[in-house]
């Protein structure tokens, strides 16, 4: 229905999208080549095409939305968004891989985790910013399971002001740490046995942007939050391959190898929109005001707006004048939609 599709943009046919991020008044597409695609987001102008020159593996919007930070494998750059120019270059350390790069201190400080169990940080106000390891205990943590231990990271990530971080292995179950001081806070063992087993591999984790949760992906699909301090569980049945949260918490969504979006209700933890589209999810997000959705596909950034959200807008501010802080969801009451994939046009007149 091209009620929900608000626009479709083309990065070229040899173009392979792999993440997008968004900040302010702008949205970051990243290929496969290196290449960064700025766009505004209220026009889908092309602001700036950000050459990083390598790989890019994570990148990062600063919390003021001025800056954009790219982590290579051989470089990490920072860049204007006004310009378009490199204000900071950090040489990375050999071999290391960043799952997750992040501003933190009002943007005067990056933080990333890497391949190699440690946390880094960087300091911008300095003349020559370099990578410095953040306490080498950080991480550590060689406890064996009911399978052979390969404490190796396949996902990190960090709470809001990044005073904790997650961490997720193949190996063993994911752990919360908090960093400064470094102290295991808790590992994530399910609540109900899987396949003879207390935990299972979580495939993606991110934090709850106005909470000590933490909301991820089970290998195989499911969706589970989970309280680190208290270590209470909740589990929904699904099966989804990527996971984004909105900004202020109400929300997130989902994507599957089929091309489906689902949204969810955080607070009620249930299902209120759903949108079919041939062609799989490579990453997923919200805008900043939790009002439209953007996803990557092949060489496509689609840009949905949902009447499901404006409507769960619209309901959260009335309630909110009357005292009420989450919207109430009549059970079962699930909107879907359905996007045909058209024939794309090249030239008109």
């Amino acid at each position: 229905m091209w009620d929900e599709s608000l626009a479709k943009l083309s990065l070229g046919p040899e173009s392979q999208t792999l993440a997008i991020v968004c900040s302010g008044d702008h949205f970051a597409v990243l290929t496969a080549t290196g290449l960064i695609v700025l766009y505004n987001s209220t026009t889908f102008d092309i602001k700036q095409n950000l050459t990083h020159g390598e790989r890019v593996c994570a990148m990062s919007f600063s919390s003021c939305s001025n800056l954009l930070v790219t982590y290579g494998f051989r470089t990490t750059k920072v860049w204007s968004i006004n310009t378009g120019q490199i204000m900071y270059q950090i040489r990375n350390p050999l071999g290391s891989r960043a799952f997750t790069i992040k501003f933190f201190a009002g943007d005067a400080e990056l933080v990333i985790g890497s391949n190699d169990r440690l946390i880094r940080v960087a300091q911008l106000a300095v003349a020559n910013p370099v990578w410095s390891i953040l306490h080498p205990t950080l991480l550590k943590d060689d406890v064996a399971w009911d399978r052979p231990v390969q404490h190796v990271p396949w996902r990190i990530a960090f709470n809001t002001d990044a005073s904790c971080v997650a961490v997720a292995y193949r190996g063993s179950p994911l752990c919360v740490w908090a960093m400064d001081p470094p102290e295991l806070i808790r590992r994530c063992m399910r609540s109900q046995e899987y396949a003879g087993n207390s935990w299972t591999v979580v495939d993606q984790v991110i934090w709850h942007p106005k909470s000590e949760e933490v909301l991820g992906l089970y290998f195989g699909g499911h969706i589970f939050r989970w309280n680190p301090y208290d270590d209470t569980q909740q589990e929904l049945k699904a099966d989804a391959s990527i996971l984004a949260s909105s900004s202020d918490g109400r929300f997130f969504v989902t994507g599957d190898s089929c091309g489906t979006i689902k949204l969810y209700n955080y607070h009620h933890f249930v299902l209120i929109y759903q949108l079919s589209c041939e062609n799989m999810i490579k990453d997923i997000c919200f805008s900043p005001d939790s009002k439209r959705l953007y996803d990557l596909r092949g060489q496509f950034c689609n840009i949905w707006e949902p009447n499901a959200l404006v409507r769960m807008d619209e309901t959260s501010e009335q309630e909110s004048e009357v005292g009420s802080e989450v919207a109430s969801i009549p059970a079962g009451t699930v909107s879907e939609a359905f996007a045909e994939v058209r024939v794309q046009i090249t030239a008109i007149a």
